[in-house]
This record gives C-alpha cells, structure tokens and sequence, in this order.
C-alpha cells in the first residue's frame, strides 16, 4: 500500500467509525449505477432483507461480502474507503 493511501486510511480511522463511511459509499455507488438492493441481492446470492440489515448496520459486512460487492459494481473494496479522502481533494481543490 503506498504512502498516501496508508495516511488516509489513518485519518479516515481517526476521524470517524469505518464501517457507516463504507456503507455509504457503497449505497452511493448503487445509485450512480441505479442498482437496487434487490439487484445487489441477486448478485450475491443473498436475500434482500439479508443486504437490508447490512445496510441498516444491523449485521456487519464481512471482508468477502465486501470484495464482492465491490466485484459486483465493478470498483475496488478500497475505493468505498477512500472515496471520502477524494472528494475532499476535489472539493478543497
């Protein structure tokens, strides 16, 4: 992992909880796409009352709903982590 990923990954985990930082970008991403939930719970061979609780933090993403997810949508796990560090450049910028 280079230098400038390694930094943000620490501010990101100083500043705020990971995990509703990546389930907001990953619901972000589905609207990009206009991906439903159901969509996603196709893909994953889970129910979407199954995506629903994950999405509602009810039950935690595990690292491989993570990656396919992310496999899915067609970006990198590290993406929905980063994206917030991205858009503060641009906007600062």
């Amino acid at each position: 992992m280079g230098t400038s990923q390694t930094s943000s990954l620490h501010r990101v985990g100083k500043s705020r909880h990971l995990a509703p930082i990546v389930l907001r970008e990953i619901k972000a991403e589905m609207a990009r796409q206009a991906r439903s939930q159901a969509w996603l719970a196709h893909e994953l061979n889970l129910t979407q009352a199954a995506i629903s609780r994950r999405f509602r933090g009810e039950v935690s993403l595990s690292l491989n709903e993570l990656d396919s997810i992310a496999d899915v949508l067609g970006c990198a796990p590290l993406d929905f982590v980063l994206a917030p560090e991205r858009h503060s450049a641009q906007v600062a910028s």
